[in-house]
């Protein structure tokens, strides 16, 4: 065996040439990336039961982490955030993942030499599941160079780096040696609308801890950012998802790095899969594009001709076919960029131009909800002068829904400041537009949160 692969590929001499090349170009990769990878700790103090946190409820993204990363019921006060980063500015900015800094009072960031630096969060978008972070060490700082993920091919080598299980007695980061397994893989939390989607999986072995480390290529550039491993156990099983380094991800970075908020794409429509039964009274293809079932009026959607009961077979030269597709490929379309629309009407094929607008995720939930409802939730004055509101009702995977707010709990508290009257409701959750909302009801505290921008 031994004979015949040293056959095919050439000399033993040769064999052990190309090996030490391999092995020299991982340590010449690992020396340039290691300095730049950072430990991240982000901490919310408070009780941690089978309940979750009281101080933090469960963000769409919980049960996600559940679900790769295994994690257990505590219930001592602990970190809630332990992961990587890596500088991609010398001036101490730094990208990990938002799952890793969600919510929290305090981040602390260790640098490969030793050094610790609070750090602020510049700015987080969850559906990519990143964050930029922002030290002040008073020098310039080792960084890496981004690369693209559009280049990558399942099969070549990569490397992660990272701090598995937040082991910080040596500040230096760990590496390890895989493969690229698969490109364009997704990834959904249950009970949430949002998922991961195009990421790079790859068998190089990381653990809770790894998440927001760069993920390199053999030139020593960083084509990813680590994010998730499916696992049965809380470890490494061969199974890990990387968010891709690529055109969109680096505008995302550069729009959070100067804390402008992220722009998301948006055109002002809603649609409907295209299931078999609804392909056959249509007289079209199933799952060849997505139903039309309303235009917002004024939207750019509206302004391009698109009508209701239209198929959009392909944005942009894209082809889609499920209404997530549609809604991914708009939102990660820069704001006024002007896109093809594909569309089916009445057995023919028309193609529209749309200019990309701007989401506004609040206006975009009024539209969704109702003028009434305020993130998904609807409330009515309690009878005979009692103090306090009623949850009449709540819309499903709303923030409000997400949060475990239920139909008749009645809320007394938001941000801390009491609720009398659906007046008093309205005033206080207007006060808490864009941000993160405790709310007290009859069954306990309960964060809302936020409009994502």
């Amino acid at each position: 065996m031994l004979f015949a692969l040293c056959y095919c590929l050439g000399s033993g001499a040769e064999l052990f040439g190309d090996a030490a090349s391999l092995e020299d170009a991982f340590v010449q990769v690992s020396a340039r990336i290691s300095p730049a990878v950072v430990t991240v700790n982000a901490v919310v103090t408070g009780e941690r039961g089978k309940e979750g946190n009281i101080f933090r409820q469960e963000s769409p993204f919980e049960e996600f982490r559940r679900r790769f990363y295994g994690e257990k019921p505590r219930t001592e006060p602990l970190p809630l955030g332990l992961g990587s980063g890596v500088l991609f500015d010398p001036d101490g900015y730094i990208v990990t993942n938002e799952h890793v800094v969600a919510d929290a009072q305090q981040v602390t960031v260790l640098l490969a030499g030793g050094e610790q630096y609070p750090a602020t969060i510049r700015g987080t978008d969850p559906r990519l599941d990143l964050a930029v972070l922002k030290i002040d060490a008073g020098r310039p700082l080792p960084t890496v160079e981004l690369g693209d993920a559009a280049r990558l091919k399942v099969g070549q080598f990569v490397l992660a780096f990272g701090h598995p299980w937040g082991i910080e007695a040596d500040p230096q980061p760990t590496v390890t040696v895989g493969h690229v397994s698969a490109l364009g893989r997704s990834l959904q939390a249950e009970h949430d609308q949002r998922r991961l989607s195009g990421l790079i999986q790859t068998d190089a072995a990381l653990n809770p801890g790894n998440s927001g480390g760069p993920l390199a290529d053999l030139s020593g550039k960083v084509v990813g950012i680590n994010v998730a491993i499916f696992s049965t156990s809380g470890g490494y099983q061969g199974i890990a998802y990387a968010v891709p380094m690529n055109e969109e991800t680096k505008r995302v970075l550069g729009q959070l790095k100067a804390a402008k908020g992220v722009e998301h794409g948006w055109i002002g429509v809603r649609t409907k899969s295209v299931t078999s039964e609804l392909a056959a009274l249509l007289g079209v293809l199933p799952k060849v594009g997505v139903l039309v079932e309303s235009v917002q009026p004024g939207s750019p959607a509206a302004k391009a001709g698109l009508k209701q009961g239209d198929i959009i077979a392909a944005f942009d030269g894209q082809a889609v076919n499920t209404p997530y597709a549609l809604l991914e490929k708009i939102e990660s379309s820069a704001v006024g960029k002007e896109a093809a629309l594909k569309v089916l009407r009445e057995g023919r094929e028309a193609e529209l131009k749309v200019v990309v607008g701007k989401k506004d995720v609040a206006a975009d939930l009024a539209a969704r909800y109702g003028p009434r409802a305020w993130r998904g939730l609807e409330v009515a004055d309690l009878p005979d002068g009692q103090k306090g509101v009623k949850v009449s009702k709540v819309h499903p995977n709303s923030p409000a829904w997400l949060a475990g707010i239920k139909e008749n709990e009645i809320i007394d508290e938001l941000n801390r400041k009491p609720v009398t009257s659906t007046d008093d409701f309205r005033g206080l959750s207007s006060a808490a537009e864009g941000q993160d909302a405790l709310v007290h009801t009859s069954e306990g505290y309960k964060i809302v949160k936020g409009e994502r921008r």
